[in-house]
């Protein structure tokens, strides 16, 4: 079966350009708002989105961006606790890392999948991916 959808997208730059929408935006943000109200309204609660903007009030999984397989802070595993800090501080409690080890294209070191795993179950999301 399936337990949760995945949805990415959700920001404007993935609109052609000229787009025109249902209701008039004060600020292109918006459409993330409209984005992810609409997965939460067919699919919650088990769906992700990487975006969103004063979205909250909302309860639904959040997605940081791609952590790469490295022990380093710039989007390594040392960065995965201060920014799922960070994003419980903006309101956002439902994150999701990403998967353990980083994504990378390639496989993390041993020593690396371990730690990540470590850390992961204390998460409200572990995913592994393949």
């Amino acid at each position: 079966g399936c337990d949760s959808v995945h949805f990415d997208g959700g920001e404007v730059s993935y609109l052609p350009a000229g787009f025109v929408t249902e209701s008039e935006m004060t600020v292109p943000d918006e459409y993330a708002t409209l984005y992810v109200s609409a997965v939460a309204t067919e699919f919650r609660p088990s769906a992700q989105v990487r975006v969103g903007y004063k979205t909250q009030d909302i309860p639904m999984f959040v997605r940081m961006t791609d952590r790469r397989s490295a022990w380093d802070n710039n989007r390594g595993l040392k960065s995965v606790i201060p920014t799922t800090l960070t994003m419980g501080i903006l309101g956002y409690p439902f994150v999701n890392a990403g998967p353990v080890g980083g994504t990378n294209g390639g496989l993390p070191d041993r020593e690396l999948y371990m730690r990540w795993l470590e850390l992961s179950i204390f998460l409200p999301v572990v995913e592994f991916s393949l």
